[in-house]
Order: C-alpha cells, then structure tokens, then sequence
C-alpha cells in the first residue's frame, strides 16, 4: 500500500470558529493559524510571501529544539500547509488536491503531486533542502 492509500502521514485536517487563515481542499480544512501565532510569539511575522518563507526556514532549527513548540503548532504539516498554500498562491496551476487516504498534496502543472507535509518534515528532522529552495524548484517546473 503506498502513501496514497495508506493512512494520512501526520496530518490533522481541521479549523477553529472564525479561523481566517485556512484552504478547503475537497471538505479538508488545512490551517496554518497555530503557525503564524507561533511564529509572532518568536518575533516572526509570517505574511504570504516568499521572504516569509526564507525567515521561517531559518528558524525551524532552533524552534524544532524548543520542546515547547510540542504542545502549541505541529511544524511538518503546519510548515508544509503553508509552502503549499504560497506554492498554489504563486504557481499558474497548481493546486491542492487530496488522495484518497485525504491526505492533501499539492499538485503541479505537470501532474506531480508535492507531498509538502512530507518535505517540510524531512527539512525539519533532517536538515534537506530549504523550503525556498523546494519553491524556487517548483516555480520553474
């Protein structure tokens, strides 16, 4: 069974009353409010751009070794949610699509789909490529 099928990877598929800063993809609600209030706390204003995204690749380290980050936003799928709604946001058709295990993927122009939860994840526990770099990649695809 392959990551289509199976269980969705790590993903909680839900939104707050009054939550603004979320995609519906399919009925699946992705948010990113846990994100950006933990960021502000941290002294990062996250905004819908890529020089956002550059700050808070420069800062998972360092949150990632704060434990408390634990108890208060999930950084692989709140990470990834938000590469993947400025990759949708920025790239002429792409777009959320959801498997059928509803796991959301973002899908490209040339029908790959980018598991953007999967690559912010192997970024935060093991050092790959900056997310910029995944969406510099993705812009030019």
């Amino acid at each position: 069974m392959g990551p289509k099928h199976g269980p969705a990877r790590g993903v909680a598929v839900f939104r707050s009353v009054g939550s603004k800063n979320y995609k519906v993809v399919d009925g699946v609600a992705l948010q990113w409010d846990s994100l950006r209030s933990w960021a502000l706390e941290h002294g990062l204003d996250l905004r819908d751009d890529v020089s956002s995204l550059e700050a808070l690749d420069s800062r998972l380290n360092e949150w990632y070794r704060d434990d408390s980050h634990f108890e208060k936003v999930n950084l692989p799928v709140d990470v990834g949610a938000f590469l993947g709604q400025l990759i949708v946001t920025n790239r002429e058709g792409a777009r959320w699509v959801v498997w059928p295990n509803a796991h959301p993927v973002v899908r490209l122009p040339s029908g790959r789909d980018l598991d953007v939860t999967a690559i912010a994840g192997e970024r935060i526990l093991h050092h790959t490529s900056s997310l910029q770099s995944t969406f510099a990649e993705v812009m030019v695809e």
